[in-house]
């Protein structure tokens, strides 16, 4: 009997996700992959785009802040010109700190994906090392030296270190009687948050979706639509205001989006409480801010509030203090546009500016100094908070009623805790942290005090247990739905949210007859929904705000972290995990930009691709399509004569051609898709540029009306108001019946020349004349179209080609 060893299969195919770095998963065969894409990367159909208006200011000055692009000295560029291109350091090329690629890789493996324990790396290097092609050498030494060169990764933004104290500590330091609080120094370990938004900015997995000037966006009916933040009125309203400053003018409104919220890691072992703060740019889209991919960044851990009543003045204190001095780095910016780099390669001038921040609704209170159970946007009564007027809080205001009413009349009559009120945003400029709470749709919550009040505290948790073995039961045994997650066990029901609440509100007698709510209902969180359409007016679709991203970032950020660490003293190890982690999704979006990144002028883009005279070829295209009619074709025209193009390119490796073919592989419309790709690298194998048959004469029949070309470069500019998409193609030349060869200037190169997108009908499938000499063993399929000298159309392809190509 033979002993087959199993072959060893690598993966052949690697998905690279064109909208960022982060899925890099490899397959075995070809229907894994698309399995894997038709599952995780399909895009829905794109709805027909809103009418959007960029912003112009009220009095229409001519230059506003709309973000417009300048150099690395500030210096505004012209219309359509490309950014300067920045000499590069040759060790960009490589995987510096680490020897390659799979180093690279083994590294982001090990610590971010499998988070394997330390003395499991060990192991495991020493397993490696055990190999005889390894020669005893394993990829790293050991744990120490795979964290060592995580740490060598540049773009480090470091921890700082931010002590707080009582006003009178130095005072009471030798004084027993006094509080210990009184006695102690409060440690709070941030990152600068500054160079954090400049990450993002930068970042170019988040190209195309940033905003860099507010926008109101319209749909088919002329009527108002807000989606991501910066469609909003309040981004809009803060440029106006900026733009009365002249130093302003052309620069990019950044909105400082904040988050933050009280999370337990284990309880097991002891109340281990945090609390995270987290910060995002305004600018990126909803999509990109939910879907993460390091636009949310945490920032660092604020001080634990305590509920001891002598201790919480100076908590307040402590909790505003810390968020003004860890934000006080943006100042200078608020104040005056600074340069950065964007995500598109461009330097703008960004000004700065406090946007909303998310949490829910204690920490709403704690954050406006409201007293709880008063609405920290306005002043309507805490008796009655949706019957009574509610007018629009403001810092000016508070400081009028502070001149004119004591203590005890802002607490009872205003809900102002007068004794301690001065929030963070009153030390920056244009804030007001009454107009910057985010809408919290997350935490809408009505507690059980109707059961308690009505049938006591122990009957109540048994109808709460009855209630939750009903639910457990019901929940259980709903049927399975693709989207939907199934609870088997079924799962507890101990608070009503949202649609729940709502609901309730129409039920409210009850409360009030029973005893819950004598005064009639007034409850802050259900009150926050009357505030709903005016924020959403100011800050787009709420979906973008939601206390659902701190949460989720939650895991991440804190609760991975401290499951990694010792648990003894483990607030250090945690930061240089946070730390750690965002060196390896800033190298690996810098490493695939850079992968994918082809230059913006076209002559740069022609000595990359081997086609050096690409500008002038883009030339002679405009030549034809400004001027149709002309009798002297623009391949003949002298580039001088034609329209110069000098702006920015856009590249694109595949177009999608749809086309009405019935057949049995057609859906029930009869439509057909076929992509045509011309990439680079395909499969991470060599690169792939597919043909095309591209329309000649419609009058002609069949193959004889019809061009055919191999596609060199996919794609668009704007000239003159109008988008262009375009092909670079290499010709081929009909010999014979349906056969062809590739086409050669008089120079005995391809020839090549630009065409519109439209001109091309759908793919071209070329089967090479093999001839009568055995083919080479080494040929391979990716090779054809360069070792053969002439090819047969393969009308048999599908039914569409065979229906045109006759």
């Amino acid at each position: 009997m033979v002993d087959e060893t199993p072959t060893f299969l690598a993966h052949k195919y690697f998905c690279v996700d064109a909208k960022g770095p982060t899925c890099r998963c490899g397959f075995k065969t070809a229907g894994g992959y698309r399995q894997h894409r038709n599952s995780i990367h399909i895009e829905p159909p794109c709805p027909t785009c809103p009418h959007q208006h960029p912003f112009v200011h009220d009095e229409e000055i001519p230059q506003v802040l709309d973000g417009s692009p300048c150099d690395a000295e500030g210096h505004d560029l012209l219309p359509q010109q490309p950014p300067a291109d920045e000499p590069r350091d040759p060790a960009d090329d490589t995987w510096k700190p680490f020897p390659s690629h799979g180093h690279f890789e083994l590294a982001d493996f090990l610590f971010r994906r499998n988070q394997m324990p330390a003395a499991q790396v060990d192991n495991l290097m020493q397993v490696l090392a055990s190999f005889e092609a390894n020669h005893g050498s394993p990829p790293f030494n050991g744990d120490a030296h795979l964290h060592d060169s995580i740490d060598l990764i540049p773009h480090d933004v470091p921890w700082q270190l931010l002590t707080l104290c009582h006003p009178d500590y130095e005072m009471n330091l030798d004084n027993p009687d006094i509080p210990p609080w009184k006695r102690a120094k409060f440690d709070v370990w941030f990152r600068d948050p500054c160079e954090l938004v400049k990450n993002q900015l930068s970042n170019p997995v988040f190209a195309g979706s940033i905003d860099y000037a507010p926008r109101q966006v319209f749909d088919k009916h002329s009527q108002r639509v807000w989606t991501d933040f910066m469609t909003g009125n309040w981004s809009w309203n803060q440029c106006n205001a900026l733009a009365d400053d002249g130093d302003c003018h052309g620069a990019m409104f950044v909105p400082i989006i904040l988050g933050s919220d009280k999370t337990t890691v284990s309880v097991a072992m002891g109340q281990n409480d945090y609390y995270p703060l987290y910060i995002s740019a305004g600018n990126l889209h909803n999509n990109i801010r939910r879907a993460h991919q390091e636009s949310v960044s945490f920032v660092g851990f604020l001080l634990i509030p305590t509920n001891s009543k002598e201790y919480l003045h100076f908590r307040h204190h402590l909790f505003h203090a810390s968020l003004h001095a860890i934000l006080e780095s943006f100042r200078p910016a608020m104040q005056k546009p600074k340069i950065v780099k964007c995500a598109d390669a461009h330097y703008r001038c960004a000004i700065y500016g406090l946007g909303p921040y998310i949490t829910d609704y204690p920490e709403q209170s704690l954050l406006a100094c409201t007293i709880q159970g008063w609405c920290p946007h306005g002043t309507a009564d805490r008796k009655n908070l949706d019957g009574s007027q509610c007018n629009r809080r403001s810092h000016a205001h508070t400081r009028t009623l502070m001149h004119g009413y004591s203590t005890q009349e802002l607490r009872f009559g205003w809900g102002i805790m007068m004794e301690f009120w001065y929030p963070f945003t009153a030390h920056f400029p244009c804030a007001n942290i009454h107009e910057l709470l985010a809408p919290d749709i997350l935490h809408r919550i009505i507690k059980d005090e109707y059961l308690v009040l009505t049938y006591g505290k122990a009957h109540a948790e048994a109808i709460w247990a009855d209630i939750d073995r009903r639910m457990h039961c019901s929940i259980a045994a709903v049927p399975s739905f693709p989207g939907l997650r199934q609870f088997p066990q079924g799962q507890k029901f101990k608070q009503w949210t949202e649609d729940d609440s709502k609901a309730l509100m129409k039920e409210q007698s009850i409360f009030v007859e029973t005893g819950v709510k004598p005064d009639g209902i007034s409850l802050p969180r259900q009150h926050s929904l009357c505030h709903y359409h005016y924020l959403i007016q100011q800050f787009g679709a709420p979906n973008g705000l939601c206390s659902s991203l701190t949460e989720s970032k939650h895991w991440k950020a804190v609760k991975e972290p401290w499951r990694r660490s010792s648990g003894n003293l483990a607030l250090g190890q945690m930061l240089v995990t946070n730390q750690r982690l965002d060196k390896l999704a800033l190298f690996r979006a810098e490493k695939f930009a850079a992968a994918l990144h082809y230059p913006s002028r076209l002559q740069r883009i022609g000595e990359q691709i081997g086609v050096p005279h690409l500008h002038d070829l883009v030339c002679q295209f405009l030549h034809d399509q400004h001027n149709p009619d002309h009798p002297i074709p623009g391949h003949e025209m002298d580039v001088s004569l034609c329209p110069d193009f000098n702006g920015k390119v856009h590249i694109f490796h595949f177009a999608v051609a749809s086309f009405y073919a019935p057949s049995d592989i057609c859906g029930a419309n009869g439509m057909l898709h076929h992509v045509i790709r011309s990439a680079p690298t395909w499969h991470n194998g060599p690169a792939r540029h597919d043909c095309v048959f591209i329309e000649h004469d419609s009058t002609l029949p069949g193959f004889q009306g019809l061009y055919v070309a191999q596609v060199i470069l996919f794609f668009s500019f704007h000239f003159h108001g109008v988008d262009y998409p375009c092909a670079l193609v290499h010709w081929f030349e009909t010999i014979g019946m349906w056969m062809v060869e590739p086409e050669f200037d008089a120079n005995g190169q391809c020839l090549t020349s630009v065409v519109h997108l439209d001109t091309i009908l759908r793919p071209a499938h070329l089967i090479p004349v093999y001839g009568n000499h055995f083919i080479d063993h080494d040929i391979k399929h990716t090779d054809s179209l360069i070792d053969f000298a002439a090819f047969y159309i393969n009308k048999f392809s599908d039914y569409h080609a065979f229906e045109i190509a006759f």
